[in-house]
């Protein structure tokens, strides 16, 4: 189920169709949920995406290593990057990466992991790129981005009936707020001394943590796309959204694939630059975002 398709099922369900014997069903049936798999999982490839404009001659690469195959890994819960119902991965940001490996004729795979795998990801696996990541940071961080892919909102999810506004400092200080373990955004929240309650890699017990009143308020992306259309429907009903920023996103680089290969991240930037004209034509602007 895509984003979009998501959004199409709006059936009208009364306020009170869901009471308080009705929600606690549904909070156990999210807190069962199985977790994100801490395991990788490979996506399958569709490459024949690709127009056939899209440009083919390998750029160049560097002697030693340059043969061995990059993968990509993603969590597959923005626009940007869409896990289908059917395994497959989809979206502007996935095209471009796929583009940008045809012309470097680099053989590549996308696997799936979760969101508090990232960093270990980026430090401990060779031949790794993850998305998404931040388009911002230190010299060696950006030395290690390719971007941008896209843009990302971050948004506040709030109860209904919450008085909280997430842009006063009386929230800063006050309100007990989560975000995916292990994200940037969980490391964000505790740098900038937030009330911060440990959080699930698992979108199913963040949002339970919302119903339940264990947390004020979750920062995160937009994953209503990930979720059943009855938590979709209980979340509509309970759960309000509020616009944190709009954050554009690039393909981090492994440290070790860096260190190999110094100037892959050149050669991978001027190949998402050939891409972009091509992949325009296909994503129009709103898809350039996740919303």
């Amino acid at each position: 189920m895509t984003l979009s398709s998501a959004f199409k099922y709006r059936p009208v369900v009364p306020a009170f169709a869901y009471g308080k014997a009705a929600l606690a069903s549904v909070l156990g049936l999210l807190l069962c949920a199985p977790m994100a798999a801490a395991t990788f999982s490979a996506i399958p490839d569709n490459s024949a995406e690709l127009s056939s404009t899209t440009p083919r001659s390998p750029i160049s690469l560097p002697k030693g290593g340059a043969g061995k195959k990059i993968t990509l890994f993603t969590h597959g819960d923005t626009v940007l990057a869409l896990r289908e119902d059917d395994g497959s991965l989809n979206g502007y940001s996935i095209s471009l990466f796929r583009c940008a490996f045809k012309i470097l004729g680099r053989n590549f795979a996308i696997e799936r992991a979760p969101l508090s795998r990232a960093a270990s990801i980026l430090t401990s696996v060779e031949n790794a790129v993850w998305f998404p990541s931040a388009f911002a940071g230190d010299e060696d961080r950006l030395a290690r981005s390719v971007g941008p892919a896209g843009q990302l909102r971050i948004f506040w999810y709030l109860l209904k009936h919450s008085k909280l506004d997430p842009t006063s400092e009386s929230f800063r200080k006050t309100a007990r707020v989560t975000a995916y373990k292990g994200s940037a955004l969980e490391r964000r929240l505790r740098a900038e001394n937030y009330v911060f309650q440990t959080g699930s890699a698992d979108r199913n017990r963040l949002v339970a943590m919302v119903l339940s009143g264990q947390v004020d308020a979750l920062l995160a992306v937009d994953f209503r796309g990930r979720l059943s259309k009855e938590t979709l429907m209980v979340m509509d009903d309970n759960i309000k959204i509020s616009l944190f920023e709009k954050l554009p996103v690039a393909f981090q680089i492994s440290h070790a694939l860096h260190q190999n290969e110094p100037d892959f991240a050149d050669k991978f930037r001027s190949a998402t630059n050939i891409c972009r004209g091509d992949l325009a034509k296909k994503f129009p602007n709103d898809r350039l975002q996740d919303n």
